[in-house]
């Protein structure tokens, strides 16, 4: 070859290296950058079919990845088989030694397969490494099937630049899909931290997401969040990706750290190498955005509960606002009935009715009077101001005085009362437990049926008094037993089969089972107080019962029981 074919062939030479060069530097993708450096190979170096077998992550397999000088077809049936790298000898010396390996004749090399020799049409065949950074990367193979080719030394260094250029392509390519993707997977767990706040999203499942992001982000084996207890001193896992751990490796942990408190811990593994600088910045931030999603989710389920007890705080003042005023305006259309009716000019009345209509003013009245107590009373004791001004008290006389205020209510129903001859003195508040006994004796009536009587007990049980008040209604739903005690509850269903009863009182009320809900909450208050207790039982032959017990003016301890509603 003359001097102007010398310098002609090195000019191309040139101009090949120098576009596998541009893309080494480009950011374009990999399948496409490997495509044109096996085109460009086969330009420069005259070679009937030029491919690229890159290492897999395991450093066992070879991966086929670009294919030059077969039909697009095979190319792409070609690359879905991955090759053992034990089983492809040239391929590993090359990767073994670092050097270039040379096969003059493919057909009687002992180092090649004679099948796939035969198949393919190899004559000669030239293998390169490709090295980065001490890393090896893979191999470039040209393979010579016209003629047998005799590589010159030319031929290899142009080969070794090529490899060389390749590998740079291979690494930026690389470099810039992984940066691409971890661009891609650090937006996504911004977003599942936001959305944690911004829609509501559960924590476990944005928690499961931003570990499988970080899985992936970093090769690791596997990964999980946990989350520190309610007491402080342990961890309870909330999500996990990948693998477990096992025995011989320790996670490498990330603390989810807010001010002031440790919230959890981001762990992850690996088993074939330890996480480098760069991977622990990476984890860091996760274990930042994991953060910011947990207290994001605890500040938006803390900002719906606020809004839910906001919503039942609204709805519970305008289910009072509403009782209040049907509990107060029953008493007084009655009293102004009766009033308007006795006061009409021309009309004469006969005494027992003109009797009647007054006992049900003066009914009206009381009731008016019991649901101002009770009132006043709850805002007493809820506001702190409730006090008490205890003296000895007979319990005896105390249950009479009580049912005399409430008898008008009972109508035609009697009173069954059972007290020992002996006085059963108590330390209380009179006026306080007259108001227990009047509510849990009114609470008694409208759960009666018909004419059943109200049955008041009392009686010395050890170094304490217990009274019972007894009715013989449909009894407590046993999931009432003791939500019947909280403030503003009342038994739905006691409350619907009263309110079906047709029986009315002398006064003309229905015995509906009405209220505010109130009455049971002050008389658990009020007893408690004192020093008492008191609590409900459904018994054995129908119908229910209170029970308090207070303690006595001697050194021992009174109680008194009483019906529940």
């Amino acid at each position: 070859m003359d001097g102007n074919g010398q310098n002609r062939t090195r000019q191309r030479h040139d101009e090949v290296l120098a576009d596998i060069a541009r893309f080494a530097g480009s950011s374009i993708e990999l399948d496409v950058v490997l495509d044109r450096i096996v085109e460009r190979t086969a330009a420069l170096t005259a070679a009937d079919r030029v491919s690229i077998w890159l290492l897999d992550a395991t450093r066992w397999k070879l991966l086929p990845s670009a294919l030059w000088g077969m039909h697009p077809a095979f190319t792409t049936n070609w690359k879905t088989r991955p090759l053992d790298l034990a089983a492809e000898p040239l391929s590993r010396e090359a990767i073994e030694t670092g050097q270039v390996v040379i096969v003059g004749d493919a057909m009687t090399d002992a180092r090649t397969d004679k099948a796939s020799v035969r198949f393919f049409g190899d004559r000669s065949i030239l293998v390169a490494p490709l090295a980065r950074r001490g890393t090896m990367l893979g191999t470039l193979f040209l393979n010579h099937v016209s003629r047998h080719y005799h590589f010159s030394q030319e031929d290899v260094e142009t080969t070794l630049a090529i490899a060389n250029q390749a590998a740079i392509a291979i690494d930026n390519a690389r470099l810039y899909r992984d940066t691409r993707r971890l661009a891609e997977q650090l937006r996504r767990s911004f977003r599942y931290a936001g959305e944690a706040l911004a829609a509501g999203v559960d924590l476990p499942h944005t928690l499961q997401m931003m570990v499988r992001l970080a899985v992936e982000t970093v090769d690791a084996d596997g990964g999980s969040i946990g989350l520190v207890d309610e007491t402080g001193r342990g961890t309870y896992l909330v999500a996990s990706a990948g693998a477990e751990a096992p025995p011989s490796v320790v996670p490498e942990e990330f603390p989810l750290v807010a001010p002031g408190r440790h919230l959890g811990v981001l762990s992850l593994w690996r088993e074939s190498a330890p996480f480098g600088p760069e991977e622990r910045e990476l984890l860091v931030a996760f274990a930042g955005h994991a953060r910011t999603a947990i207290e994001h989710a605890r500040l938006y389920a803390s900002l719906q509960d606020e809004r839910a007890r906001a919503r039942e705080a609204e709805r519970r003042q305008a289910d009072f606002a509403s009782m209040i005023s049907h509990e107060l305006r029953t008493p007084l259309a009655l009293i102004k009935g009766y009033a308007s009716t006795l006061l009409r000019p021309g009309i004469k009345l006969a005494p027992e009715t003109s009797t009647r209509f007054l006992e049900g003013i003066e009914a009206a009245g009381d009731r008016l009077r019991r649901l101002v107590d009770n009132l006043l009373t709850a805002t007493a004791l809820d506001g702190g101001l409730f006090s008490a001004e205890p003296r000895p008290v007979e319990v005896g006389a105390l249950l009479r005085r009580a049912l005399d205020r409430v008898s008008l209510l009972a109508g035609t129903r009697s009173f069954c009362v059972s007290v020992e001859p002996e006085p059963l003195w108590i330390l209380a508040d009179e006026d306080q437990l007259s108001q227990v006994v009047e509510n849990l004796v009114t609470n008694a009536i409208k759960y009666a049926p018909g004419a059943s009587p109200v049955e008041i007990t009392a009686m010395q049980k050890g170094d304490r008094v217990q009274a019972r008040v007894r009715d013989w209604g449909t009894g407590i739903p046993a999931d009432a037993l003791e939500l019947i005690f909280e403030k503003f509850y009342r038994v739905a269903s006691n409350q619907q089969a009263a309110a079906e009863s047709p029986d009315s009182d002398a006064t003309g009320h229905s015995r509906r089972a009405g209220g505010m809900g109130l009455g049971l909450y002050i008389c658990r208050r009020i007893v408690e107080a004192h020093g008492g207790r008191i609590w409900a039982e459904n018994l054995a032959h129908g119908g229910a019962a209170f029970y308090v017990e207070l303690p006595g003016t001697t050194g021992t301890t009174a109680g008194i029981g009483v019906p529940a509603s």
